[in-house]
């Protein structure tokens, strides 16, 4: 009966269907219709996106490790993943949003106040309990009022730098407004923000980046902050302070660590996709040199509207609306970058940035330039078997063979959490206004492209400089780069790499640090209670060396004593045995 089934499994074919249809046959086993998702919409071979549950995510549940085995198979290969239902207990409306913003607010300015407050007590005048008295006398009384009507005012008038999809220029604009038009789903008409529509008549779409504007969101919205942690999939993965497999948590508090979020993106959407000009609500192609899990946290439906979840082996793209889903994705496979970056470079004037036609000659990285939307127009040209000459020898000259190129096409809906490997190139159009809160980190899969991006981003940088002093007056010099430079490595991902393995290096072998005598012992990111236990058995044992005797490294004390104080004649032989 094995041989049977195993000759019959040597017959199946990628996404062929089981007996009773609920299975499709990917990855070298069956996975149940509502674990995958078809992810193409133009011609070529199928591509399908593993969708499990979150639930099916945690230890306890039956289908744990199963779901974790075929996760690391498809992270080490770096491909993308959606996690459903990755919700929590707390409402990430608008409204509750701004609630909790408000209250920051006023918590903040009663602080200043009783800072400054207290700031005058010390300079004198009055005894503190008369001065309680009259607080609380204002406060009550015409003060206290007039203080309300203030803050209501400062709260209609609480201005955001909003983006324009159109123009991709910054303006200002009341969170009033801006929340207002989030909820009608349509847009903002241009005259009211002072803004230059695409076209005459046509609504612009808005995009907040890294909201609040107050503060870090980690502090602003601190409850929202700690359910967002413990409802994300994969915490031993994505928890941005202590995963153990995100290496970036490793590095020390000095080494001024990266910042892995989480952040919030709000936007608004529309379902048609524009070909011809610049007004969808977008985040243009571009490359991250991190993982990255994007959760969709709060979609706006109108009254009548519900989620049609697509599954198995249905087509992306058949239904115009997918299924009122808030945003559509775009990735290309880190393969596939090279001949993604040749053809945008052969067909830069056909695509539109800021109203202008992208000029090849400006471009520095097709991809890291963020310049590039890519439509359906473009994606069913780089799916044809015959691409032009000038890309086919590109392709030679970086070492790839010249194919089609097919990205996994695919729609988002609320409480869906994508999970997007570095080096992935990829986009998104916003279908309707969405709330999404997205983190970084940084896996042992992730180094790689990590590395290889760091560099690709320095000769980008060299390149650019070099660009800037051929066009500098005599005499000038260049002015300093500024911190959102396209062109940063922002991730630090050499540093990652090193302190995070000089951290694990010390979390498994604890013997091996090299520690000298009265210096403090070295505190690692993520202790355990037997590397406590091993630390502790090490500061015993240094604090019996004496003060002059170099450097003492545990693990390979014969070495280090011998060659720091036994081979300089400051301890004998015999002495530093008994010391031992």
């Amino acid at each position: 009966q094995q041989q049977q089934q195993q000759q019959q499994l040597q017959g199946l074919m990628p996404g062929d269907a089981s007996v009773d249809g609920q299975h499709l046959w990917l990855w070298g086993r069956w996975i149940h219709i509502t674990d995958v998702r078809h992810a193409r919409d133009c011609a070529g071979e199928d591509a399908y996106i593993f969708t499990p549950h979150a639930e099916a995510l945690k230890p306890g549940h039956p289908s744990f490790v199963d779901n974790m085995v075929l996760f690391h198979r498809l992270w080490r290969a770096r491909v993308p993943v959606i996690v459903r239902e990755a919700r929590g207990r707390i409402s990430w409306t608008p409204a509750v949003m701004r609630r909790v913003t408000k209250q920051y607010r006023e918590d903040r300015d009663n602080d200043a106040k009783k800072k400054a407050q207290d700031a005058a007590q010390k300079r004198g005048g009055g005894s503190g309990e008369e001065r309680g008295e009259d607080m609380e006398e204002d406060n009550g009384g015409e003060a206290g009022q007039e203080e309300a009507k203030l803050r209501k005012k400062q709260d209609r008038e609480a201005t955001l730098e909003v983006l324009s999809c159109s123009t991709w220029q910054a303006v200002q604009m009341t969170e009033d407004a801006f929340f207002e038009h989030y909820r009608e789903n349509k847009g903002v008409d241009p005259k009211k923000i002072g803004a230059t529509p695409a076209r005459p008549n046509e609504h612009i779409m808005l995009k907040v980046k890294d909201w609040p504007p107050e503060d870090d969101f980690k502090r602003v919205m601190v409850r929202h902050n700690k359910e967002f942690h413990e409802s994300i999939p994969l915490p031993m993965y994505t928890h941005t302070t202590c995963a153990p497999l995100n290496l970036a948590t490793l590095m020390p508090d000095w080494t001024n660590p990266t910042d892995l979020g989480p952040k919030t993106y709000i936007a608004y959407g529309q379902i048609e996709e524009h070909e011809d000009y610049e007004c969808d609500s977008v985040t243009k192609l571009h490359q991250d040199m991190s993982d990255a899990v994007n959760v969709l946290v709060h979609n706006q439906l109108g009254e009548d509207e519900a989620l049609t979840i697509r599954h198995g082996t249905q087509r992306a793209g058949q239904d115009p609306r997918y299924g009122n889903a808030g945003a559509v994705w775009d990735i290309w496979s880190v393969p596939d970058a090279s001949l993604l970056r040749g053809y945008l470079q052969e067909h830069a004037h056909e695509f539109l940035h800021r109203g202008q036609p992208v000029s090849r000659e400006e471009l520095m990285d097709s991809i890291f330039d963020q310049k590039f939307m890519v439509t359906k127009r473009h994606r069913i040209r780089m799916a044809q078997t015959q691409q032009p000459p000038s890309q086919q020898q590109q392709a030679q000259q970086q070492g790839c063979e010249a194919r089609p190129i097919h990205p996994w096409h695919f729609e988002q809906y609320q409480d869906e959490a994508v999970f997007i490997p570095a080096g992935c190139p990829h986009q998104v159009r916003n279908l309707r206004s969405c709330l999404k809160v997205a983190a970084d980190f940084v896996p042992p899969e992730a180094m790689p492209q990590c590395l290889s991006m760091a560099q690709r981003l320095r000769r980008c940088f060299k390149e650019e400089q070099a660009k800037q002093l051929e066009q500098l007056p005599e005499g000038e010099e260049l002015a300093e780069v500024p911190d959102n430079s396209l062109y940063h490595d922002k991730l630090q991902g050499e540093l990652i790499a090193v302190t995070s393995t000089a951290q694990l290096m010390a979390l498994a072998l604890p013997a091996t640090i090299p520690c000298l005598p009265g210096s403090p012992l070295p505190q690692l990111k993520h202790p355990r209670p037997l590397h406590n236990q091993l630390m502790a058995q090490l500061k015993r044992a240094r604090e019996a060396v004496p003060s002059d005797a170099g450097a003492y490294t545990a693990g390979g004390a014969e070495e280090g004593w011998q060659d720091g104080a036994i081979a300089g004649g400051e301890v004998g032989v015999e002495e530093w045995q008994q010391q031992r």
